[in-house]
């Protein structure tokens, strides 16, 4: 009674005051308990529900779809804020069939935004139906990047409206079914288009490509049927960027394919062919990078070595890229090439990085750093798996590599290559061989990495014994190993 009277006499701030003391003591009290964890948690919590709605937003739009819609138990500030995130992203596996396409309708239905910018699903199945209405809901809200990677077991056909989308920028598409297109096709403002497709048709692709007067970023890859050949023309003024990935797969059949590529301002190009299609290239003269790793697998598997001088062909066809990946492959198919198509040269290449399997595929590296007068950067991987099963090269068959006779040296050893990346070597005696002659020719070389994850303990010993005698040309030179 007292101290109700002693209340009552105080004037109202100083009450509000005492007790904000009394709160922030009791506060302080408690904190002082937490552990330093707790601290640390509670600091980021209160750091993280004080940034502007627009930052929550956008780190909202960087995770899946379901994980932000959880937020909304946070508190009330949070409940509606995932209705604002621009960016849609669901995934789900084939046990959550029954249960996934209902919260992707309940997410599109009380989306608040009038535009998304990026819809991506990937799913094993899905409806049909549901598809069709999610892509045309997502089309007509204005989007920008349309991601689809399904696995259906059911055909599918994709809205019309997509087709004449004048948002969209980017558009990938992953199927192991075909689909079907309507007579128009129109994306006035797509750079962006990504399609692997189980067994292409060839209509169908040109006829989406030749739809995108802007395309920039070009991307074809899948499987291709037995005995399926197809002829496509990517002849544009806009394409920086293409790449081609075709997988036999097993028991694959040799298929009769041919690309044209005719793009001036074309700075990518990456062909991972098992088929081996041929390749007509004009007009490559802006091209700085390049990854190829084309034609073994279908010359051994079938017999058709001629096709092998073919890669030359090909190489020539971008001889004046910066940057140049050869996969084994492509090396492996070089060893059947016949010599009288030689010379090759690459005046431009500062980098090259080549990939051959532990017993073959060595045959052309003398003369491929010939053929790189200013190369600057080597890259060479071993492979220990071996890359194809078809052919005489036995697993533990010395590689078919001759080192050169002293007088001649390539000039790139002689004058520029300063960097040297190793990955796959061992003590075996034609690996040494290889490091000792690249040692004893690289006159400026500065830095050898040499990754040796693959080493047992003892193996790595006998390795570094033999580094430690090894001649060296460049005096300044440090060989560092990576990988333990």
């Amino acid at each position: 009674m007292i101290i109700k009277s002693f209340l009552k006499l105080q004037p109202t701030d100083q009450v509000q005051a005492k007790n904000e003391s009394v709160r922030t003591m009791a506060s302080s009290s408690n904190y002082g308990k937490l552990s330093k964890k707790a601290k640390q948690h509670r600091a980021r919590a209160d750091r993280i529900t004080t940034l502007p709605d627009s930052i929550l937003i956008h780190i909202l739009s960087f995770v899946p779809t379901e994980d932000a819609v959880r937020t909304c138990v946070l508190s009330t500030r949070w409940k509606q804020i995932w209705a604002s995130v621009p960016n849609l992203q669901f995934f789900f596996n084939s046990w959550q069939y029954f249960k996934f396409p209902h919260f992707i309708d309940r997410v599109l239905f009380f989306h608040e935004l009038p535009r998304i910018q990026t819809f991506y699903l990937k799913c094993d199945e899905v409806d049909p139906d549901r598809l069709n209405t999610w892509v045309s809901v997502a089309i007509k809200r204005g989007v920008q990047e349309l991601h689809i990677d399904v696995q259906n077991t059911e055909d599918f056909t994709l809205p019309p409206n997509l087709f004449t989308s004048n948002t969209l920028v980017r558009f990938k598409l992953r199927s192991c079914l075909q689909m079907d297109i309507p007579r128009l096709v129109r994306f006035p403002n797509l750079r962006v288009l990504h399609l692997s497709l189980h067994y292409p048709e060839e209509d169908v692709v040109q006829k989406l490509f030749c739809s995108c007067p802007v395309l920039e970023d070009f991307s074809l890859g899948g499987n291709i049927g037995n005995n399926q050949s197809m002829a496509f023309d990517i002849s544009t003024l806009a394409l920086k960027k293409l790449e081609i990935d075709f997988d036999g797969g097993e028991g694959f059949e040799y298929s009769e394919n041919e690309f044209i590529i005719n793009a001036p301002i074309l700075e990518h190009l990456t062909l991972r062919d098992d088929y081996f299609a041929q390749y007509w290239l004009k007009n490559l003269s802006s091209l700085v990078r390049a990854d190829i790793n084309v034609g073994l697998s279908c010359i051994e598997a079938h017999g058709f070595k001629e096709r092998a001088n073919e890669v030359y062909v090909l190489l020539k066809g971008i001889s004046n890229v910066k940057y140049l990946t050869l996969g084994a492959s492509t090396m492996g198919a070089l060893d059947y090439a016949d010599d009288n198509n030689l010379p090759l040269l690459f005046p431009n290449i500062t980098h090259l990085e080549l990939h051959v399997s532990d017993s073959y595929c060595w045959k052309r590296l003398p003369y491929l750093l010939s053929c790189t007068p200013n190369l600057e950067n080597l890259a060479l991987e071993v492979s220990t798996k071996k890359d194809v099963e078809h052919g005489n090269h036995g697993p533990t068959a010395e590689p078919n590599w001759i080192e050169p006779v002293p007088e001649w040296t390539p000039t790139c050893l002689l004058l520029h290559l300063k960097d040297i990346g190793l990955t796959g070597f061992t003590s075996k005696i034609y690996h040494l061989k290889l490091i000792e002659y690249l040692l004893e020719n690289a006159e400026v070389l500065i830095k050898m990495t040499i990754s040796t994850s693959n080493l047992a303990v003892e193996e790595e010993v006998a390795f570094l014994r033999h580094l430690v005698i090894c001649r060296r040309a460049a005096k300044a030179c440090t060989i560092e190993l990576s990988g333990k």
